[in-house]
């Protein structure tokens, strides 16, 4: 079946921008939700060639070691990706607000955070034009 390409391409500029909700990344009602800007919007990108900037210095033959390039991904998912949250908790129970510094240390220490995290980030269809509607047609 043949698809438009700007259906299949339009995404959201404000939505890639501001940050998009993602409701219970955890599983149905876990109510755990984050706020994710998309990893190509302005923010972000401006953000992570900052971070390349300030760590050019520790580039070896024109390239990051993978440790940089980790922490790297690391700030730049804390400090512009991921954009605010809600249902977190530490392991007593007690919310957690959501702080670049609480994120960055759940971004380090939970790689499969980090993960999940980056794929919301990059996946082009939760922030195409009309997936809402989409979604509620099935």
């Amino acid at each position: 079946m043949a698809m438009s390409l700007t259906r299949a391409f339009n995404t959201d500029r404000d939505l890639e921008e501001q940050g998009k909700w993602f409701n219970d990344v955890l599983g149905d009602k876990s109510d755990v939700n984050l706020k994710v800007r998309r990893m190509s919007a302005e923010a972000v990108v401006k953000f992570q060639q900052d971070m390349v900037q300030q760590n050019r210095y520790r580039m070896k033959e024109g390239k990051f070691s993978e440790e940089v390039a980790n922490e790297i991904l690391i700030e730049t998912l804390a400090g512009a990706v991921l954009v605010d949250w809600n249902g977190v908790t530490d392991d007593e129970g007690i919310t957690v607000p959501f702080s670049v510094d609480a994120a960055r240390k759940y971004l380090t220490d939970l790689r499969d955070f980090r993960l999940l995290v980056s794929a919301l980030a990059n996946n082009m269809d939760a922030y195409r034009k009309g997936v809402e509607a989409d979604i509620s047609k099935n």
